[in-house]
């Protein structure tokens, strides 16, 4: 069976409610056991994202998704997203969301996805590593 949990992240309440309850019926619809929730009510910008720092660090996790009502829920610094989502695929978690249907073409889109956001890392950390050497 499918497993996931689902991963909540907002500045009030109410919309954390919301997303957790569409995360609910994706996975009731796609036939995925919801086993546990996890959210960060974020007040600002500074605030740490402990409930997914916490996801992140699971050494072995128990699930193969974590349902989120968007991807902009991990975070909007796209470095960290690229990071974070290399760190759950290597221990065989992929991220969903309601919006994506679960087919063979969405997971390649993902892939694809992956690999284009690896080749801007990749880019990014030359870009660095250039600008240290001329100085």
């Amino acid at each position: 069976m499918k497993t996931a949990i689902i991963y909540a992240r907002a500045k009030a309440s109410d919309s954390i409610k919301m997303q957790v309850s569409t995360c609910r019926e994706y996975a009731e619809k796609n036939e995925i056991q919801v086993i546990d929730v996890y959210w960060d009510l974020v007040l600002s910008s500074l605030c740490q994202p402990l409930a997914w720092n916490k996801i992140l660090n699971i050494p072995n996790p128990e699930f193969n998704y974590i349902i989120i009502y968007d991807h902009e829920r991990v975070g909007r610094d796209l470095m960290k997203q690229m990071k974070d989502r290399r760190n759950l695929k290597n221990k065989g978690v992929c991220i969903i969301t309601p919006i994506t249907e679960l087919t063979e073409e969405s997971f390649k889109q993902q892939d694809e996805y992956e690999k284009f956001q690896e080749y801007c890392y990749t880019c990014y950390k030359e870009a660095l590593r250039n600008r240290r050497k001329s100085r």
